[in-house]
């Protein structure tokens, strides 16, 4: 797509920079990373204010998969990248937990949450482009050149971002974006 390409080529041009100045410009490569203020269109902030409400959301096939990263997680891998000493100044590491977590194990996980009644209705929402079965990354070079591991769990963070949106005030922002019919304060 011309967003991989354009990630792709911002990642050569970072790299060549770091080399050609001797200036440490590490790119890390999120994989989906979620959490509070979260884009309500994502699945994550979507599925859950639905479950808020006892529905479920338009869903894709449930044997697509990601490998989801907790914001808090993604925010350490930063600031390891930004103190840390490179061997390589233009190194390039990935910010995953190594773990894929289906659609479908992301509905069960919500929906024991919150109780409902509501059951997911699979392929209601067309495959993107890019969904995948196998969606997967390694941090073993980010854990060993610094020291990086990702600390929350998948079912930790959905716990902590569904109290979140219950609790936010930017709820009625989130419930306008996911539910059109609902009036934005």
């Amino acid at each position: 797509s011309h967003y991989a390409i354009t990630k792709v080529c911002a990642t050569h041009f970072c790299r060549y920079t770091a080399r050609a100045e001797g200036v440490p410009i590490p790119t890390l490569r999120l994989y989906n990373i979620f959490g509070p203020y979260e884009d309500p269109n994502r699945l994550l902030p979507t599925l859950l204010m639905h479950i808020q409400r006892g529905s479920l959301p338009p869903l894709v096939n449930g044997n697509v998969s990601r490998d989801f990263t907790w914001v808090e997680d993604a925010c350490d891998a930063y600031l390891a990248a930004a103190e840390g000493h490179l061997a390589d100044p233009g190194a390039v590491f990935n910010v995953a937990t190594g773990v894929s977590t289906t659609v479908a194990e992301a509905v069960d996980a919500a929906r024991r949450l919150r109780t409902t009644a509501a059951e997911p209705v699979w392929g209601s929402m067309p495959d993107r482009d890019w969904d995948t079965t196998v969606w997967i990354g390694s941090a073993a070079k980010i854990q060993r050149q610094l020291g990086w591991m990702p600390k929350t769990d998948f079912l930790t963070g959905l716990r902590r971002m569904d109290e979140w949106l219950a609790q936010t005030p930017l709820r009625t922002h989130y419930a306008a974006r996911i539910f059109p019919e609902t009036p934005e304060v």
